[in-house]
Order: C-alpha cells, then structure tokens, then sequence
C-alpha cells in the first residue's frame, strides 16, 4: 500500500481568487471592511494496539471564513464548501449575521500592515513523499518497543502516528494578504503496567514540525513504559511542606496556566487572576516566559496570527514580573 502524494501548493491559486473576490464583493456589497481567512490541507494517522494495526486514517480539508464589518457591526461566516453557489450564499449569510448584530466601536481590522517574514521553516513535506507502510513501522516500533520494555508492561491504549501539512491564505480589504505553508508530526505511545489488581498507564510524546525532530518511535515507547512501570507501588502522601521536583510535563502545565491567565480578552473583561497584576511579581525571580511567535521551526510559529497582524516574540514574565497580556485586535 502506497501513499500518492499530495502537492497542497497546487491549490494555491484557487484559493487565493477566490479569497480575493469575497473581499472584493464585500465591498461592493457596502462592508466598510472585510478579511478572509482560508486554510486546506492533508494529514494522515495510524493507530496500533498490542502488536496489531487498528486504524489508518488518511484525509484532506479546507474551509474559508469570512468577516465583514458595516456600520460598527460584524458578520461572520464560514464554510468548508468551496463552489460558487455554496460562498454566494456564505457572502450573504455574513451581511445578514452583521445586520442584526449589535454596534461595536472597537470593531475592525488591525491597521498595521504587517510585512514579511524570513523563513521561519515551519514546513517539511517528508510526510507527502513517505509510504504508509513506513508510518505503520513508526506506530509498531513505538509500541513493541513499550511492550518488550518490561515484564510488568500487561497492556496498552495503544501507540499513534500522525502528520499534517497544510496551507493558509489570509487576505482582507486593507490591501493585507499573506500565504504561508506548515506541517506537524507527531508520535504518542500510552502503555499500562500491572501487577496483581494494581494498573497504572502513562504516556510519552513527541511532536515536531520537522520529521527529524522527533524523537526515536523506540525511544518514545520504551520512556511511556517505564514512566508506566515507576507509577507501580505509588501511595498518596499526607500533606505536608516538603521541596518537590515536578515532571516537565506538570511544570509545564503551571507555565499553561500562567498564559491563560494573561488572555487579553479576559483581561478587559475582568475575569482574570491577573487584572492589576501588570508590573508586579507574580512568580519567582528565576522565572522568565516568552511568548514566542518567530521561533524557528517552533510548534505555535507562523509568520501572521489570525487577522493578519506580524508574529513576534513578546515578553510575558520577566524574572517574575508580570510584563504583558496577549490582545487580538478587538481586546486591545
């Protein structure tokens, strides 16, 4: 069984008309302003369980929204059907959502106009021109790898790998329009230990957006096993003040926690932790969080965010001082 591979730069110019004639016919239609934001791709999954193929999934996407703004009002719609009937019908459905919508001032686009960005390398198409057999292989190595680990290892969840690539286009009535490419990949392998009645499962993970940076399928399954196998004899503890060394998993968590707490959104809207919390600390000296849009071949990279405004990096905590929220344009 081979994969055929799929060019999704081929699409490109469809995509990019037709994203281009909404804007325009918003326009002419009375919208003050209006963006596009259109995105297709393919992404592929195999799924094993206990040395045996469960599931392959293959498959394509796209869909399109689009926002107008009239009179301090906005309409939203959105479609995953590109013909021309089904998006004559997505323009109107928009205009009328706009029509009974209530008045916003703070409505509309950003008015910057962002510029382009260098390579961010953020795509690798390794996944197009890769035989699904191979995939399978990936899978199985992940999870025989778990199984053979230990004598204890009894059962599993099962082991999954999984690739994407797609494609994003966003254009709007400022003269702002950007394409951009990227792919992700990613393995996870969830084992379960036993001993008598006793059953602790655990995973491993690996996720890149290059091919080559993940880890070992082996090396991912035999960690999952043995994060399994350490959790065997685990007993709750009274409370207590004792130092602690958190997983990186957990410690990342609290950093996850942290991020959803300076959501600009909530943070004119009051309903954050951290409402008058700018500029004091609210973590320790040794702690600094970046907000990373540029990283280089990062997993959130993208030359644009959602409405077009210019990723950067942005300083959210800086040893342990609140510096930042995060606002799209309507929060900030």
């Amino acid at each position: 069984m081979t994969e055929r591979p799929i060019d999704v730069s081929e699409y490109e110019g469809e995509f990019l008309d037709i994203a281009g004639e909404l804007v325009n016919r918003a326009g002419k239609n009375g919208a003050d302003q209006a963006d596009v934001f259109v995105q297709w791709g393919t992404d592929s999954e195999v799924q094993v369980r206990l040395r045996d193929i469960e599931a392959i999934k293959q498959s394509s996407s796209k869909g399109l929204g689009l926002r107008v703004f009239k009179g301090n009002k906005l309409g939203f719609a959105s479609s995953t059907d590109l013909s021309k009937n089904s998006l004559e019908l997505l323009l109107g459905r928009a205009f009328q959502l706009s029509d009974v919508s209530g008045e916003d001032n703070c409505l509309g686009l950003h008015d910057k106009q962002s510029v382009q960005q260098g390579d961010l390398a953020i795509l690798d198409d390794t996944c197009l021109k890769t035989d699904i057999n191979d995939k399978i292989s990936f899978a199985m190595e992940m999870e025989n790898a778990a199984l053979d680990y230990d004598t204890r290892i009894r059962n599993s969840e099962g082991s999954v790998y999984r690739d994407s690539v797609s494609g994003t286009i966003l254009i709007n009535s400022l003269g702002f329009s950007n394409i951009y490419y990227r792919s992700m990949y990613s393995m996870v392998c969830q084992p379960v230990a036993q001993v008598s009645d006793e059953k602790r499962v655990n995973y491993w993970y690996s996720s890149a957006t290059h091919f080559s940076g993940l880890e070992a399928p082996r090396e991912i399954g035999e960690t999952a096993a043995s994060r399994a196998v350490r959790m065997l004899g685990a007993e709750k503890i009274k409370t207590t003040r004792i130092p602690v060394v958190l997983d990186p998993l957990t410690a990342s968590g609290f950093i996850g926690t942290i991020m959803k707490c300076v959501n600009g959104e909530l943070k004119y809207k009051s309903q954050t932790c951290y409402c008058n919390s700018l500029d004091e600390c609210i973590a320790g000296d040794d702690i600094t969080i970046l907000d990373d849009g540029i990283l280089e071949k990062g997993l959130g990279t993208s030359p644009v965010d959602g409405e077009g405004v210019r990723s950067r990096r942005k300083t959210i905590v800086e040893k342990g001082v609140l510096k930042s929220f995060l606002y799209d344009t309507y929060s900030s």
